[in-house]
């Protein structure tokens, strides 16, 4: 399987791809497309968590660029749903991750008052 060595190495190589594609919007377009599977990979600490799961706060912050670099890039491309055969639509995804990923371990505590 993939460890965080391969996939910082695949962010890396996307982001340098779009920099090589310089101002052609067809490379950019390609380039962000691949981007789409490189980002997916950041979000496995969290992808499978169901809302109101706990994650370390240390790890959503460090993820949450990521959530929103992924998202950015399915609305961008025509994402609808988590893979091709998916019956799970993106957006129910991204509003859960979001949740996640702006998790700052004071959630157990909140009584839902403001």
């Amino acid at each position: 399987g993939l460890d965080a060595t391969d996939i910082n190495a695949g962010v890396a190589a996307v982001e340098e791809a779009m920099h090589l594609a310089g101002n052609d919007p067809t490379l950019r377009r390609r380039v962000g497309k691949m981007a789409v599977t490189a980002y997916r990979a950041t979000l496995e600490p969290i992808w499978y968590l169901k809302e109101g799961e706990a994650v370390d706060p240390a790890e959503a912050a460090r993820l949450r660029p990521y959530v929103e670099r992924f998202f950015a890039l399915c609305h961008e491309h025509g994402v609808t749903r988590t893979n091709e055969i998916s019956p799970h639509r993106i957006e129910l995804v991204e509003e859960r991750l979001k949740k996640l990923s702006a998790s700052t371990g004071d959630e157990s505590s909140d009584s839902g008052s403001p």
